[in-house]
């Protein structure tokens, strides 16, 4: 995960269709999501998801159940193909999709938040500062959880825990950047080698406030390296938003 996510390998569920028993597809979606999240990989829940949309306006029940148990189930992204593609109505599929996405995460999010930190009872020391981050954000109301990175992989290790907070991840390098927007709760935002510790507190302040969700002097936490800035978060902090 240090390259773009487009030179990764993949399986969609059409291929499953094809290799699996018909039955067996939901569970083996489970299991698959399941132990993506459990290594911090970003999983991607494609093929179908609002396919009557292709020719109508609105979904089945069934596609809309479909979507939001992809996210119960720890998704990083659902994606659209021919709805989007060839649909008849592009716009109102995705706008469909964002809605079901965010309604989920916004009454499941808590109980989704406790079970990852449940599940991730036997986290490797490599995790512990961010599993850490995790549970301080939510005991603080921290506005965000603010981390650089050098690669996908470290913004993924803390995404899996699901935090409550928005992880806002610093990277240096376009490509990782772009990667990064399909990971579950990043927002990335492209620095310069030479941003020092604050100036790089207020590109995620300036994000925050862009957007109503923070005020001057909020708490947030920091995760950083002290070793560099490819390498895995050391540091933890809590800081105030400037103004």
């Amino acid at each position: 995960f240090g390259q773009p996510l487009r030179r990764t390998r993949g399986r969609a569920r059409g291929d499953l269709g094809v290799e699996t028993d018909l039955a067996e597809i939901p569970l083996v979606q489970k299991r698959i999501i399941a132990a993506a999240n459990a290594r911090a990989r970003p999983v991607i829940t494609a093929t179908q998801m609002l396919e009557s949309m292709v020719e109508h306006d609105r979904p089945t029940r069934a596609e809309v159940t479909d979507v939001a148990n992809a996210v119960l189930d720890g998704t990083d992204a659902v994606m659209l193909s021919a709805e989007s593609a060839i649909g008849h109505n592009p716009a109102a599929a995705v706008r469909i999709l964002q809605r079901v996405t965010a309604a989920t995460e916004a009454d499941y999010g808590e109980r989704i938040f406790a079970a990852r930190l449940q599940a991730s009872g036997g986290v490797n020391p490599d995790d512990a500062v961010g599993f850490s981050a995790c549970q301080l954000a939510k005991r603080l109301d921290a506005r965000a959880i603010v981390t650089d990175v050098g690669n996908v992989f470290q913004a993924a290790a803390l995404a899996r825990f699901r935090p409550t907070a928005p992880i806002i991840a610093l990277a240096r390098d376009e490509n990782v950047c772009r990667s990064l927007g399909l990971v579950w709760g990043v927002s990335p935002l492209l620095t310069h080698r030479a941003d020092d510790p604050q100036a790089r507190l207020a590109r995620a302040a300036h994000w925050l406030y862009g957007r109503a969700l923070a005020r001057a002097g909020e708490p947030v936490v920091v995760l950083s390296s002290s070793t560099g800035h490819n390498q895995a978060a050391d540091t933890l902090q809590v800081a105030r938003l400037p103004t």
